[in-house]
């Protein structure tokens, strides 16, 4: 067979232009450099061929010699599980981290995989995303521009939600970004970045107040736990709720209304 019929839908885009997220060098000699990471809804338009199975996405810059990247081959790795896909039915995928081994507690080191794209600058014009399926001999591909994402306020850059006056000497703020394929709702949490605040000690970079109890760790015990949080932007707060159960350290509740929630009507 030639290529399946597949709607091919990606986010984070702006007019059909998918974004890339620019970063940083981590020091005046460095280069900068940029990431890109992208969720995909894929649907079955093909009335022809039900169901279709996706077995793998490439990602390749066209005009460029960056070559193609293999972003996965197991089917464990898309949602629903398994890739098959029966007509009108859509799959969520993302390009995030995946643990090549099933595991309940964390994924050893070695056997974790990081589909994130990162690149120098300058960025390629456009990306192709290739929906590789069973029994056909070409992909359903479709190809977008890249265009660097830009804080909503036109300001510049958000500021950092910790004051430095709310630190200790020795404290830092750590940011990442590399989060688990279709983590939260289907794939949004790819987008984010997660803040902690850590201090060095003994060489080593944790998260944990000096003097905790490593085998008994409550929420008291880590930094950023009770901090306060500063508006990273101007804006317009329209609701707060506090009445819900700070999610206990280590643990998940099965509830998922738990913590303080904000909302933001509008932001300037």
């Amino acid at each position: 067979m030639s290529k399946p019929n597949l709607i091919i839908d990606v986010l984070p885009s702006l007019n059909g232009k998918a974004y890339y997220l620019p970063l940083g060098p981590k020091s005046s000699n460095d280069i900068e450099r940029l990431k890109i990471a992208l969720r995909l809804k894929i649907t079955n338009d093909d009335p022809d061929h039900d169901p279709i199975t996706i077995v793998g996405i490439t990602f390749s810059f066209p005009g460029t010699d960056l070559g193609i990247r293999t972003m996965f081959k197991e089917q464990k790795y898309i949602d629903p599980e398994g890739g098959e896909l029966a007509l009108g039915e859509t799959a969520t995928w993302s390009n995030g981290s995946v643990c090549l081994v099933d595991t309940t507690n964390g994924c050893p080191g070695e056997e974790k995989r990081f589909n994130q794209v990162y690149l120098d600058t300058p960025a390629p014009e456009e990306i192709k995303i290739n929906v590789h399926c069973e029994e056909f001999t070409e992909p359903a591909s479709k190809t977008v521009d890249l265009i660097p994402w830009e804080d909503p306020t036109g300001d510049g850059p958000l500021i950092l939600p910790f004051a430095a006056n709310n630190l200790d000497d020795d404290e830092y703020i750590v940011t990442s970004a590399r989060h688990w394929y279709n983590g939260g709702s289907n794939g949004t949490q790819i987008f984010a970045h997660d803040m902690s605040i850590q201090a060095q000690v003994d060489n080593e970079w944790t998260s944990v107040r000096a003097g905790s109890d490593p085998d008994n760790l409550a929420n008291e015990d880590i930094r950023v736990f009770g901090r306060p949080i500063r508006a990273m932007a101007d804006g317009e707060v329209f609701k707060v709720e506090d009445i819900f159960a700070d999610n206990p350290y280590g643990t998940e509740l099965t509830d998922s209304t738990y913590g303080t929630k904000l909302r933001l009507g509008k932001i300037w």
